[in-house]
Order: structure tokens, then C-alpha cells, then sequence
């Protein structure tokens, strides 16, 4: 039977350009993935796991209000 892995990541981010810090490069804060039965449409398996961001690990609020996300790593 054929499956499909479907992978969503979100990333750190800004509304605006002018908003981030200098020299901002965006970093995965979450990743999901969904193991699909093509034939029955199924989900056979989930994945989910929050990353902790190193270069810029202070959350934007826009960031935080996108992905409801937030700043508690645990």
C-alpha cells in the first residue's frame, strides 16, 4: 500500500523586514510530519516536535501570534 509523508516546518520570523534584528536569518521552531494511507486517506502516523531557535531565540509577537507558538522552551 503507498503512503505519503507530508512535512510541515515553521520558522522564526517578522512582519516586517525593518523589525528584525540585524543580519536575521529565519530558524525551524517547529517541525510536523503525517504518515497518510493514500489509498483510505488514513493518517497511519504523526510527528511533532518544537526546536529551540540558537542565532535569534527570542520570539517576535508577530512570530509568536503566526504560529501560536511560544516563548516557554521548557
Amino acid at each position: 500500500m503507498a503512503h505519503l509523508l507530508i512535512i510541515d516546518f515553521e520558522a522564526t520570523c517578522h512582519e516586517a523586514k525593518q523589525e528584525a534584528p540585524r543580519h536575521f536569518s529565519s530558524e525551524i521552531i517547529e517541525i510536523g510530519a503525517v504518515l497518510l494511507e493514500v489509498e483510505t486517506l488514513k493518517i497511519k502516523e504523526t510527528y511533532q516536535r518544537f526546536v529551540k531557535p540558537t542565532r535569534f531565540p527570542q520570539l517576535s509577537p508577530f512570530c509568536m501570534q503566526l504560529t501560536s507558538i511560544t516563548q516557554a522552551w521548557g
